[in-house]
């Protein structure tokens, strides 16, 4: 699945185009402008917007005067707003460390030693 990182969409915009990707794989065709807005949970306006900024990013494509007829370009392609964190899957440090002691040397000289 080719993963696509734009941080210029906004989260409606990355919702709508979810949903018309859902809306292809499950049913083959593309949900009205009333279906969106009902799934994402926005107003048909910010779904008219989402779709115009989509289709202008070349995310999606939208035929004129044509109805359920928006297709996302790569039914496989995920958009992303911000980068996948590598770090998010490893163990925390605290965890790591844990069997570790804090000072393992002994008699190690301290500021005040060597002044």
């Amino acid at each position: 699945m080719p993963t696509i990182l734009d941080p210029a969409l906004r989260p409606f915009h990355i919702d709508v185009y979810n949903a018309i990707r859902e809306a292809w794989t499950d049913y083959g065709s593309s949900p009205s402008n009333d279906e969106l807005a009902r799934a994402c949970r926005c107003s048909s306006t910010t779904v008219h917007q989402a779709i115009n900024s989509l289709c202008a990013k070349g995310h999606l494509i939208a035929p004129r005067f044509a109805a359920r007829a928006l297709k996302p370009v790569d039914i496989d392609r995920v958009l992303i707003r911000e980068p996948i964190d590598p770090w998010a899957t490893l163990v925390p440090p605290s965890k790591f460390w844990s069997g570790v002691k804090e000072n393992t040397r002994k008699n190690q000289p301290t500021k005040k030693d060597t002044i």
